[in-house]
């Protein structure tokens, strides 16, 4: 799921083109669908949904959605003509993957019954720009919201007793935890509020405009992918109440250089950080001297190649040679003469 995604590579349906499933998008917000219903059929006991010849996926009945026979992967199905979902009251949940991949979807409407929002259930919807939480909602799955790079806003309504935005960013109700920055948000700089403890999985992957971003004091750990595929992130700062960097958690930020770190150098040697996060390891780590002043890691000293010289008599005779590993470091590659029909060179991994 947390893996580099580029909108490029989806394929014929990318919303750069007009595939022959892809429906003319008449129908913008606060105008009505009209159309035929080309399409029906039931997703749960009660559930039941119709698509339009226009693109809108009405589904509606009592309880929960079990499933989405409407949306499987392939380019005859409906899930690449959905362009807006109304759910209407009764309905209780929103099935796993309901709304996967549907890449042209750009309005949904949740109803003041829907208790739950399944894992993946609106991935990948890469049209999809912002989205509205109603007051009856209790659940919804870290991965929900996942890719749809668009998206600048989760709002939620302020009766909601288990979630509040701030700015387009899903929270829990108390502030303590992040759930879900928007992919698709604008800003460069991002400072998570001093009230939040924990971020949630995967909440700030694929955010492809943020270049910094600051993590308050007590929180305790980077979880998996949280800042995966973030391609212009450059610096971070972390607080020193960090123990644990989690797997992949800056898989793919590979413009990621500056580390600013909260504590000491010896705290940091303590954190734990797990595999996948090699632009992490590779950053420059500043630390925190006196509460306002940052020191820079040094750099390691880089020692001077030392060489072998080796005489071979000029009557040998000689017709191949083989790779040598010097096991020195060399900046750029060094040319070497060995005269008569030979030449050689050692490359910047001090092969011969």
């Amino acid at each position: 799921v947390f893996g580099p995604f580029h909108p490029a590579e989806i394929g014929p349906f990318s919303p750069a083109l007009n595939g022959p499933f892809r429906p003319a998008l008449t129908a913008l917000k606060d105008e009505p669908i009209i159309g035929r219903i080309i399409d029906s059929g039931s997703c749960g006991d009660n559930v039941t949904w119709t698509l339009s010849e226009n693109g809108l996926l009405t589904i509606s009945g009592t309880g929960e959605m079990t499933h989405a026979d409407f949306n499987i992967l392939d380019e005859t199905d409906f899930n690449f003509s959905i362009n807006k979902v109304i759910i209407e009251s009764g309905v209780t949940s929103v099935c796993n993957k309901a709304f996967y991949h549907c890449l042209h979807l750009i309005e949904v409407d949740l109803p003041d019954s829907l208790l739950t929002i399944g894992e993946e259930a609106f991935s990948s919807c890469i049209e999809l720009s912002e989205i509205y939480i109603p007051s009856s909602v209790t659940l919804i799955d870290d991965e929900a919201l996942d890719e749809c790079i668009e998206m600048t806003e989760i709002n939620v309504s302020p009766d909601n007793r288990c979630y509040a935005s701030i700015d387009g960013v899903l929270f829990s109700k108390d502030l303590k935890t992040l759930v879900k920055y928007p992919a698709g948000k604008k800003d460069l700089s991002y400072t998570v509020p001093d009230s939040v403890l924990e971020i949630m999985k995967g909440a700030f992957h694929n955010c492809t405009t943020l270049e910094s971003v600051s993590i308050p004091d007590e929180v305790l750990t980077i979880e998996k992918y949280t800042f995966s595929c973030c391609w212009k992130l450059k610096s971070i700062t972390i607080p020193s109440s960090i123990t644990n960097i989690a797997f992949g958690a800056f898989d793919s930020s590979d413009n990621l250089t500056d580390v600013y770190f909260k504590g000491t150098e010896s705290q940091w040697d303590n954190v734990f950080i797990d595999n996948l996060n090699d632009p992490l390891q590779s950053s420059m780590v500043h630390y925190l001297e006196n509460e306002s002043v940052y020191v820079q890691q040094e750099a390691p000293a880089q020692e001077e190649p030392v060489f072998e010289i080796q005489t071979i008599p000029n009557d040998t005779a000689i017709s191949t040679i083989s790779s040598i590993d010097f096991n020195s470091p060399f900046d750029s590659p060094i040319a070497i003469s060995l005269g008569g029909s030979f030449s050689a060179a050692i490359d910047s991994n001090g092969s011969l």
